[in-house]
């Protein structure tokens, strides 16, 4: 395992794998709250959220679950940013909710999270039309953070 103080290099090599663990999947099937085994080294489906928390784990991340729960403590942990900024940050997370979460309120009625590769695409999993998939991330998204463990 890895020393408990990291460097900055250290986290750009875990943010790396976390978006090459993500692109891995392009192709794989997409499954509204679909749940993986997070110990599974490569699921064939997953939803938007279950993706990152998945990748995240796979290189000793622990983030939590459902998009609109991922804002939230990105938000709580003083984690966001601009979206253009995600836009130019890889391994951002990219959200876009119906409305804004809200502490205790639940999920909106439309929640969606993709990771930004910092070239103005995503790799996400997009819907059951598309499933996984690397997509111009345009201006879809309202919302933006990074996982403090991947700021470099």
């Amino acid at each position: 395992g890895r020393a408990a103080t990291e460097s900055p290099l250290a986290a750009t090599d875990r943010t790396q794998r976390f978006i090459d663990l993500a692109l891995e999947q392009n192709g794989d099937r997409y499954v509204m709250s679909h749940e993986v085994s997070l110990d599974d080294p490569n699921p064939d489906t997953f939803d938007c959220s279950e993706l990152i928390e998945w990748a995240a784990k796979q290189v000793g991340v622990e983030f939590t679950d459902g998009s609109w729960l991922q804002y939230l403590d990105l938000k709580q942990r003083g984690a966001l940013m601009s979206v253009e900024e995600a836009k130019r940050t890889p391994g951002a997370l990219l959200f876009w909710f119906s409305e804004e979460p809200q502490p205790g309120q639940g999920r909106p009625s439309q929640a969606h999270v993709a990771i930004s590769l910092g070239d103005g695409r995503t790799i996400e999993a997009r819907g059951s039309e598309y499933g996984v998939g690397i997509f111009e991330a345009g201006d879809r998204f309202e919302y933006a953070g990074v996982i403090p463990e991947f700021a470099a």
